[in-house]
C-alpha cells in the first residue's frame, strides 16, 4: 500500500543510491519497464522514482518471487491537515500524468487506486 494526501507528495528527489546499489536498482527498473512494455528511455529514477519503485517491487514479488502481491494506492480526499484539499478529479488527472510520464500505456495489472475521504481528527480534550 502507498498513501498520499496531496498531489505534491507524488514527486520526490529521485533515486540517490550510489555504486553497486544504484546499478542493481537501475537493472531492476529496466527489467520492470521491459515487462510492462515501457520505452527504455522513460525516466524512472528521477522525480517519479517512488512510483516507479513501487511497480518494480510489485514486479519482483509477482514475477520473480512468485508472491501474489498487489499494489494499492490510497489517495485521501480533502485532507484537512493539508494546505491543498484534493478532489477525486484532481487525483485522477495527476495519476494519469504520472502514468504518462512513466511511459505506461495502461495501468499495470494487480494495481488499484482507492480514494478515501479524510476527516478532521477529533480532539480528545474536553
Amino acid at each position: 500500500m502507498e498513501a498520499k494526501s496531496h498531489i505534491p507528495e507524488i514527486c520526490g528527489g529521485g533515486c540517490d543510491a550510489k555504486g553497486a546499489a544504484r546499478q542493481r536498482i537501475s537493472d531492476a527498473l529496466t527489467e520492470t519497464k521491459k515487462a510492462l512494455g515501457v520505452p527504455h528511455q522513460a525516466q524512472w529514477d528521477g522525480k517519479l522514482y517512488q512510483s516507479a519503485n513501487r511497480y518494480a517491487h510489485l514486479h519482483f514479488l509477482r514475477a520473480l518471487a512468485g508472491i501474489e502481491a498487489y499494489l494499492v494506492n490510497i489517495y485521501f480526499l480533502n485532507d484537512p491537515h493539508s494546505r491543498t484539499r484534493t478532489t477525486v478529479e484532481e487525483w485522477e488527472r495527476a495519476i494519469q500524468d504520472v502514468q504518462r510520464q512513466l511511459g505506461l500505456a495502461t495501468r499495470p495489472r494487480y494495481c488499484a487506486d482507492v480514494f478515501l475521504e479524510a476527516e478532521q481528527k477529533e480532539s480528545s480534550a474536553k
